[in-house]
């Protein structure tokens, strides 16, 4: 019953918190340039970029691209950390305490 319930709350979770964002492999040692640019055409303008406003897929994919959540999903269906670089789970499962990294990925809160 208790991975029951932690399977329940691990997928609301997942459903609240994440979105799909994947970055790019780099080997050690390559050489990278000091500026970093992406650029995506989206084809139209957005109408808002606010997650909760957003009502069109245009929108829709660039917050997908800005907001990664706390873990994501595997190919495998596995949960692996995104913005927590890790996470302790209360004994009775209802608390869970997350770990965040900045960009370079030290833990900056807990």
């Amino acid at each position: 019953m208790k991975t029951y319930k932690t399977s329940v709350l691990v997928s609301m979770m997942l459903g609240i918190f994440s979105t799909t964002a994947f970055s790019a492999t780099v080997p050690a040692g390559t050489p990278l340039s000091d500026t970093q640019v992406f650029r995506q055409n989206t084809h139209s303008d957005p109408g808002s970029l606010d997650p909760q406003l957003v009502q069109e897929n245009t929108a829709a994919q660039i917050v997908i691209d800005l907001f990664e959540g706390l873990i994501w999903l595997d190919e495998n269906g596995q949960v692996q950390p995104a913005q927590a670089e890790k996470w302790i789970v209360s004994d009775d499962g209802k608390i869970y305490t997350f770990s965040l990294r900045d960009a370079n990925g030290r833990m900056v809160h807990q």
